[in-house]
């Protein structure tokens, strides 16, 4: 028996107690962030999916994503909030990479 034996078994025992005290920890949605890895000219982006409120916020917001927020930056970051899965968050990249890949970031 190692000597940090005692300390896991006193760890588990503190972590039962709590999660016998707590309610249960139920997962409602995430918020991802997803890197295209190339700038994005938010200017060129179609409107009919995006809305560009570059002179609120520096970000393309887009607009027929349905259940979810996601923001789109011009360094080609993307934050998506309100997704219930991963494969919501799959789904909605690669819609948005249908839809930027004929805009060249320049």
């Amino acid at each position: 028996m190692g000597r940090g034996d005692n300390h896991q078994g006193a760890l588990e025992e503190t972590v039962k107690d709590f999660l016998q005290i707590i309610n249960p920890i139920i997962l409602q949605s995430m918020t991802l962030i997803y890197n295209i890895n190339r700038p994005i000219n938010l200017h060129r982006l179609n409107p009919k999916y995006f809305l560009n409120l570059m002179e609120l916020f520096p970000s393309c917001i887009m607009c027929d994503t349905l259940k979810a927020h996601v923001n789109v930056f011009a360094s080609g970051k993307i934050v998506m909030t309100g997704i219930k899965s991963h494969l919501q968050a799959y789904e909605i990249i690669a819609d948005i990479n249908k839809k930027i890949k004929y805009y060249p970031s320049i």
